[in-house]
C-alpha cells in the first residue's frame, strides 16, 4: 500500500516447510515500511514474526526487527536491459525464544545483497513485461550463530517474472544456497529451492 510518492507499506505472510520425515515448518508474518528518497536511495524498516515448529528440537518463536538501506546504481543499463541494479544492506536484530526449554537468545547479523532485474521485452517495467529478477546475498553474524536447525550463509536467486498490469505481478524464482537443515551440520550443503510469488499492489 502506497502513501503518497515516497512511503509504502508491504505485508507478507508465508510458510516454509522441509518436506522430509520430521521436517521443520516455519510460519511468518512480515510488516515493512519503506521510504524512497532520491531515485538512487531508499530505506526501510520492518518487524518480522516467526514461529518454527521442529519435531527434532525445540520450537522457536522469533521477533525480528530490522533496518535496511538500498543504493541503486543506475536507472537502466540499455546494453543489458538491466533495470535498477542495486546494493542492499540490512541489519537484523533477532530475539529468539525457545518455549520448550524456557530459554531465550539475542543475535545480530548483517545481510548484504547485490541484484537487479533484466527486462526481456520492454525498456521499462510496465504492462505485459517479462523480466528476470536476480540477486546474490551473504550473511554476516556479529555474535555467533543462533541455535536453530535451519540456517543460511549465502544464496543466489534467479527467476522469471511477468507484470500483468499496475496491480498484478507473478514470479517464479530459483534459489541456490549454502545452508543446513540440522544444528549438527556444517553450512556446506547446497539447497535448491523453488518459489512462486503472486503480488498485488493496492496503490
Amino acid at each position: 500500500k502506497s502513501f503518497g510518492k515516497k512511503w509504502e507499506y508491504e505485508g507478507n505472510v508465508g510458510i516454509n516447510k522441509l518436506l522430509q520425515k520430521q521436517g521443520w515448518g516455519d510460519i511468518y508474518f512480515c510488516n515493512t515500511i519503506s521510504w524512497q528518497g532520491p531515485w538512487w536511495y531508499g530505506a526501510e524498516g520492518s518487524l518480522e514474526l516467526h514461529y518454527t515448529n521442529d519435531e527434532q528440537n525445540s520450537d522457536i518463536v522469533e521477533v525480528r526487527p530490522w533496518l535496511a538501506q538500498k543504493f541503486i546504481f543506475a536507472h537502466f543499463v540499455k546494453a543489458m536491459r538491466l533495470d535498477k541494479p542495486y546494493m542492499y544492506m540490512r541489519f537484523d536484530q533477532r530475539f529468539l525464544f525457545y518455549p520448550e526449554q524456557d530459554t531465550s537468545d539475542v543475535k545480530s547479523r548483517l545481510r548484504v545483497r547485490f541484484g537487479g532485474r533484466i527486462l526481456l521485452n520492454n525498456s521499462k517495467l510496465s504492462e505485459k513485461t517479462f523480466y528476470i529478477p536476480f540477486f546474490f546475498e551473504n550473511f554476516f553474524n556479529f555474535n555467533g550463530e543462533a541455535i536453530e536447525r535451519y540456517a543460511t550463509r549465502n544464496r543466489t536467486v534467479v527467476g522469471l517474472g511477468y507484470m500483468f498490469n499496475s496491480k498484478w505481478r507473478a514470479e517464479f524464482d530459483h534459489y541456490i544456497q549454502r545452508s543446513r537443515n540440522s544444528i549438527d551440520d556444517a553450512i556446506v550443503k547446497t539447497d535448491i529451492m523453488l518459489q512462486f510469488k503472486v503480488m498485488y499492489f493496492f496503490d
